[in-house]
């Protein structure tokens, strides 16, 4: 078995930056872009500890974001 390096878990701040970083490609015009960015914005806040909507919940607006933007692509 291939041992790489240990994986880190992001913090609510790198999620937060990074989110911010699709929200930048997202007003350029990439619709996908911003789903991503909502999705890690929500990822975020239940990474900082305040009380999100239970993970079935986040998983399912997550679903749906993405669902959306598949849609949009279509029409």
């Amino acid at each position: 078995m291939d041992e790489g390096p240990p994986v880190q878990r992001l913090t609510a701040r790198e999620i937060h930056l990074l989110s911010a970083k699709w929200k930048a490609r997202g007003h350029a015009g990439d619709e996908t872009a911003l789903r991503v960015a909502q999705a890690l914005e929500c990822v975020a806040k239940r990474r900082a500890g305040k009380k999100p909507k239970s993970l079935k919940v986040l998983a399912g607006r997550i679903s749906a974001w993405m669902s959306r933007s598949a849609i949009a692509r279509t029409h």
